[in-house]
């Protein structure tokens, strides 16, 4: 049978407020992809850059925190809608994100960022120490040395009671 992880109330928190903190965040960048910087006659478009970086730490560090690629996703679909509704013109004639090449390559790259942010495989590195008793490295050591410690504590306790 597969060993089920149990989750926090921390990342039950998270894992609830993913879709409506990717709403955010969405309606966040679509206003801040506008903002760009003019040296001479050159536009700097800052704000592409500014929001793409936002959209892949908004994605990455709750997935990480609840180490599940789920809440990503969820933060994606907040994104996207929020940025579909920003695109659409409203019956008053407003819209943000006009069909000009800089609103449209915000959309492009922040659709691939936020795909590939969500989609990327979660990797956790964990140290390779070197076992005391048998001198084999073993691959699921504990990262910190306090932590391999007090895994070698409960290791001895539990051969002790057997």
């Amino acid at each position: 049978m597969a060993d089920r992880r149990s989750f926090t109330a921390a990342q039950w928190a998270i894992l609830f407020l993913a879709l409506p903190g990717g709403f955010l965040i969405g309606l966040i960048t679509g206003f801040v992809q506008a903002s760009k910087w003019t040296i001479g006659s050159v536009p700097i478009p800052w704000g592409i850059a500014a929001s793409v970086f936002l959209i892949w730490v908004a994605v990455r560090l709750p997935s990480y925190e609840v180490r599940s690629r789920l809440v990503g996703l969820l933060v994606m679909i907040g994104w996207l809608i929020a940025t579909i509704m920003l695109a659409i013109k409203t019956p008053a004639g407003d819209q943000v994100l006009v069909g000009d090449t800089q609103s449209l390559v915000y959309i492009s790259i922040g659709a691939v960022t936020v795909g590939v942010a969500a989609g990327w495989p979660l990797r956790f590195k964990t140290a390779k120490a070197e076992s005391v008793a048998t001198g084999v490295i073993a691959d699921d050591a504990p990262a910190t040395p306090v932590a391999a410690a007090a895994l070698q504590a409960t290791t001895e306790d539990s051969e002790t009671q057997h």
